[in-house]
């Protein structure tokens, strides 16, 4: 199989298990423990990444690969090469990759998930199963893990402005009571792959 089939076949089962597998939105009173543990509609079809300092310094260093020029469309393979790119650099300063960049260095891992996660353990284990899973697959797993299998609440936005970003962290912000914590105050980036 070549890389453009495997993306499409990437993308067309995201899609499946979005239409037949996410949590049915509803008013978010009714959200419960184990609602907030799956995809929700509308709130799961985008690349979510919380901007730490790291993560905004790779974006900035790498914006104009996202960018097109008037009359040019964007591709998939372009949109996943430059995520790759970001995710790279990312991974990279925050000491994720072992030497030569060939695995993920997960003691890295675990010791900054436990302090950007601090007080949020299913967050902290969310994200120490996604790097585990990654470790021979650096650039593009995390995405594909997150389109594919996996969207709990704390991963869940819409694109920016729109009714469904604001219903997306109302329902967040809901499974964030529901755990009796605290929403997070960080600024999101959502990538528009």
């Amino acid at each position: 199989m070549q890389l453009s089939e495997i993306c499409c076949l990437v993308i067309w089962l995201g899609l499946f298990a979005r239409i037949f597998g996410d949590t049915t939105v509803g008013d978010i009173e009714t959200l419960d423990e184990e609602q907030c543990s799956k995809p929700r509609k509308g709130c799961c079809e985008d690349i979510n990444m919380f901007m730490d300092n790291e993560t905004i310094a790779c974006v900035y260093m790498f914006q104009e690969l996202f960018s097109t020029s008037p009359g040019e469309e964007r591709t998939l393979s372009k949109s996943i090469g430059a995520l790759s790119c970001v995710i790279k650099c990312v991974y990279k300063k925050r000491n994720y990759l072992v030497e030569g960049d060939e695995d993920i260095n997960m003691q890295g891992v675990k010791e900054h998930v436990e302090k950007l996660y601090a007080g949020r353990p299913k967050e902290q284990q969310y994200y120490i199963e996604v790097f585990e899973f990654c470790r021979k697959d650096v650039n593009a797993c995390r995405m594909r893990d997150h389109t594919m299998k996996t969207c709990p609440y704390f991963m869940w936005a819409a694109k920016n402005r729109t009714s469904a970003a604001q219903k997306c962290k109302a329902a967040k912000d809901q499974c964030y009571k529901i755990d009796d914590l605290t929403p997070p105050e960080a600024k999101e980036l959502t990538l528009d792959l």
